[in-house]
C-alpha cells in the first residue's frame, strides 16, 4: 500500500473533540492545551525485541502490538499522576510486512484512543530494510501534584498495586494502566514518590531509592505474587517469588506513603485494584551506600540483586 493511501485510510477513522481543532493531514496538529502542567513521554517497541509477528501461532496479533505501544506510555502517565490527552505515532515498517498487519497495528492504537480518550493527532510512516519499530509519544496534563521518583523519605512505607510476576504469559500485551489510581494518589497527595513497574520490582524499587537518596527494605512475605508467576514457575523451574521480584512489564504502580498516611490509604482506597504494603524506606546504615534495595526474609535483611530487565545497547 502507498503511504498516502494508508494515511487517508487511517485519518478517515479518527474523530476529534473541540480541544483538537486540527489533527492529522497538516504539517502539525493544533491543540487547545488543558489547564495545569503538561507531561510528555515517548516509548518504542521493536520487532524481534518486543514482538515477533511471524514467530509462531502464539505470536501477538497486530492489534495487540498497536495497543501495547500506546499502553506502555499510559502506564508512565499513570505513574506521574497525570491524565492522557493525545499521542503521535511513528512507524518504521519492514518492507514485506503484510498490509493487513500494518492496518492491525493502527487499529490497536485507535482502540486505545476510544478506550482512554487518547487521541492520535499525527505521526509518520516510513519503510525500512530493518525490523519494524513503532514509536508512540504521549502528551498529558498534570492538574495535581506531580508524582516523581525522588520524593521518598526515611520512615515512608512502600506500596504496590495489583499482583506481580509472570507477565510474559499475557499481561505484558494486555494490561490496564493504573491511570485512575495515579490520579487519586496525586489529587489526595498521599503518594510521595511513584514509578510504574516496567522493568521489575527489584529494578524499579532501586530507581526510587537512587533518585531519593535512601535505602528500601522489602518484606519477602508481603510481595503479592500473581497466579501467572506460579504458572511460569512450573514451566521454567524458577520460583514464583523470583518472578514476582524480577519480571518486567507488570505495569503496576510502586509508590511511597508517609507513615502518618499509611493507615488512611489502606482504609480509604476506593479501587478494586489490590493495594499491598510491601516495605519501608530508611536512612542507610553505617557502611551502606544510599540507593540500595534489601529483602527481609527468613535469614534477615539481605541486599536484593537487581535482576530486572534492562536493554543491552
Amino acid at each position: 500500500m502507498k503511504e498516502r493511501d494508508f494515511i487517508r485510510k487511517i485519518c478517515s477513522r479518527i474523530g476529534f473533540p473541540p480541544s483538537i481543532p486540527v489533527g492529522p493531514g497538516d504539517d502539525l496538529a493544533v491543540l487547545d492545551i488543558p489547564a495545569g502542567k503538561m507531561v510528555f513521554g515517548i516509548d518504542s517497541i521493536t520487532e524481534g525485541i518486543d514482538f515477533y509477528p511471524n514467530e509462531s501461532p502464539d505470536a501477538p496479533s497486530p492489534i495487540s502490538v498497536g495497543r501495547k505501544a500506546a499502553l506502555v506510555n499510559l502506564s508512565d502517565i499513570a505513574a506521574m499522576g497525570a491524565e492522557p490527552f493525545c499521542m503521535v505515532a511513528s512507524a518504521t515498517i519492514r518492507k514485506g510486512l503484510p498490509d493487513d498487519y500494518l492496518q492491525g497495528i493502527y487499529a490497536g492504537l485507535l482502540s486505545v484512543e476510544k478506550q482512554y480518550g487518547l487521541y492520535l493527532v499525527g505521526g509518520d510512516i516510513t519503510a525500512s530494510t530493518g525490523p519494524t519499530t513503532l514509536t508512540v509519544a504521549v502528551l498529558g496534563s498534570s492538574p495535581y501534584k506531580q508524582l516523581l521518583r525522588s520524593g521518598a523519605l526515611p520512615g515512608d512505607y512502600l506500596f504496590v498495586t495489583g499482583v506481580l510476576g509472570g507477565s510474559i504469559l499475557g499481561k505484558h500485551l494486555e494490561f490496564a494502566p493504573r491511570i485512575a489510581e495515579g490520579l487519586y494518589l496525586a489529587k489526595t497527595g498521599l503518594a510521595e514518590s511513584c514509578i510504574d513497574i516496567s522493568d521489575g520490582l527489584s529494578t524499579d524499587a532501586r530507581h526510587i531509592a537512587e533518585m531519593s537518596n535512601v535505602n528500601i527494605d522489602i518484606t519477602e512475605t508481603a510481595i503479592p505474587v500473581s497466579g501467572d508467576a506460579f504458572a511460569l514457575s512450573g514451566k521454567d523451574g524458577k520460583s514464583a517469588l523470583y518472578h514476582a521480584i524480577n519480571d518486567g512489564e507488570d505495569f503496576e504502580l510502586l509508590f511511597t506513603v508517609r507513615r502518618d498516611n499509611a493507615s488512611r490509604i489502606i482504609k480509604e482506597w476506593p479501587f478494586e485494584t489490590p493495594l499491598t504494603m510491601i516495605g519501608s524506606v530508611r536512612e542507610p546504615d553505617a557502611g551502606e551506600q544510599p540507593g540500595g534495595v534489601f529483602i527481609i526474609g527468613p535469614e534477615g535483611r539481605e541486599p536484593l540483586p537487581d535482576k530486572g530487565y534492562e536493554h543491552e545497547i
